[in-house]
């Protein structure tokens, strides 16, 4: 049978690895969301916001890594949990089995039942804190090569299906101010001397 102690801190190492789990799937479905959205930019045109979100999607990706181990580092201390009770029940047992009597022999026994102990909450309590500070720290100061970020970018351009340099030279087109509309021909001095001799008429009219 479990200690209090004991089925805390394995109630405790079960929650943190179930919270670490869901914020995980939360970050995997929020990334999923970005790049459809960064499709959409780039299917639309919109180059330059589809680069942003892509240096967002960079770091949330980040972050899932960081996130990743953190829940394989909660499933070991779990399991870390588990195996030291399983010590403590089969030291237990092997002493009821031996009928160790002397004072001794029980003084050893509860010894190294109190190492095993001891040795188990430490590695527990330390591993629970490196867990927790990185979850704590994860999100800030998450800082994504400038490779890794190009990688991303080239893979997004790539499964949108766009060309870069193509959508750019169409943008310039469509942006660049329409021509002037040619100035008006001078009229020519027959027209000229012919439109004053129609205005000297109407005047003496």
């Amino acid at each position: 049978m479990l200690s209090n102690k004991e089925m805390n801190d394995k109630i405790n190492a079960r929650m943190m690895e179930k919270t670490l789990t869901r914020d995980k799937i939360k970050t995997e479905k929020e990334i999923a969301a970005l790049k459809k959205r960064i499709l959409e930019l780039l299917k639309k045109g919109r180059i330059s916001e589809a680069e942003m979100e892509t240096d967002t999607l960079a770091s949330m990706e980040s972050i899932l890594e960081v996130q990743h181990m953190n829940v394989l580092e909660a499933k070991r201390a779990t399991a870390q949990l588990a195996t030291a009770a399983a010590t403590r029940k089969r030291l237990e047992m092997n002493a009821r089995m031996s009928k160790i009597n002397s004072g001794a022999n029980s003084n050893a026994f509860k010894m190294l039942e109190a190492i095993e102990a001891d040795k188990a909450q430490k590695e527990q309590a330390a591993m629970s804190q490196r867990i927790y500070m990185e979850a704590m720290t994860e999100g800030s100061g998450t800082q994504v090569p400038h490779a890794r970020r190009q990688e991303l970018w080239a893979q997004m351009l790539d499964e949108a299906g766009v060309d870069v340099g193509e959508r750019l030279s169409e943008a310039q087109v469509s942006t660049r101010e329409p021509e002037r509309e040619s100035a008006p021909e001078e009229p020519t001095p027959e027209v000229e001397s012919d439109l004053n001799e129609r205005l000297r008429s109407l005047r003496a009219m």
